[in-house]
């Protein structure tokens, strides 16, 4: 700092002890002198005619000066502790399990469309329409069927429809085949139950028909009559 420096600085802070004095914060009006001398750097001679107060309106604004005050450092930054990735487990066992043999049943006909097929009368029709086929297991000498007989209907059967059925399979493939009929529950609609539903679903479409006919209505509202639903038969196709 040059000696021109200081006695500037020096009139600077003498034409402005009034405002200091006389303001109503007085530390505040001190503290704007300091910034306004620390802010100051003069790029002119001075003109020793010119007041304090006129110098401080004439001073160009300059640029911060690096007053040797060390602006305080940012603290260092934490080190972050990179979190441990999991290690993937053991990759699991992939070796190839052959998959099951495809069903037995697999490329078999619907069982009520081989029944069809059959010649089976009587008895033997009767036990056959309410099974299910569980399993067809073919081998060199022939098939293996094995039958599952709906249980309400345990009490008609006997050995002598098991050989009926066996006669007919053979018979109707042209080669030997084995059968074994079991009763028990069963959970797929067999072809008696099929004949049932099929022959209900034909009846409601009657029903439903004689309904619409203008000829039934008028009969109907005349004599305040009602279709008996059981009244109405179908024809078997």
């Amino acid at each position: 700092m040059t000696a021109e420096d200081v006695q500037l600085f020096y009139e600077l802070a003498q034409s402005a002890r009034p405002q200091v004095t006389q303001a109503s914060d007085p530390r505040a009006a001190f503290e704007m002198l300091s910034l306004r001398l620390l802010a100051f750097r003069p790029v002119t001679v001075l003109d020793p005619h010119l007041s304090a107060d006129d110098l401080i309106d004439a001073s160009p604004s300059a640029p911060e000066a690096d007053n040797g005050v060390k602006k305080p450092e940012p603290p260092p930054a934490a080190a972050v502790s990179q979190p441990t990735k999991p290690q993937a487990p053991p990759a699991a066992d992939t070796s190839v399990v052959e998959a099951p043999g495809p069903s037995s049943l697999e490329g078999q006909a619907p069982w009520y469309e081989t029944l069809a097929a059959l010649q089976l009368s009587g008895s033997a029709l009767n036990i056959a329409s309410h099974c299910v086929v569980e399993s067809v297991v073919e081998g060199p000498e022939g098939a293996s069927w094995q039958l599952r007989l709906d249980e309400s209907r345990a009490n008609l059967f006997n050995e002598r429809h098991i050989a009926m059925v066996a006669k007919a399979l053979s018979d109707w493939r042209q080669a030997p085949c084995e059968v074994s009929i079991t009763p028990g529950p069963v959970r797929e609609e067999t072809p008696a139950m099929r004949r049932l539903r099929l022959e209900a679903e034909r009846q409601e479409v009657a029903v439903a028909e004689i309904n619409d006919d203008p000829r039934i209505k008028s009969l109907v509202q005349e004599f305040d009559a009602t279709v008996l639903r059981d009244s109405v038969t179908v024809d078997q196709p």
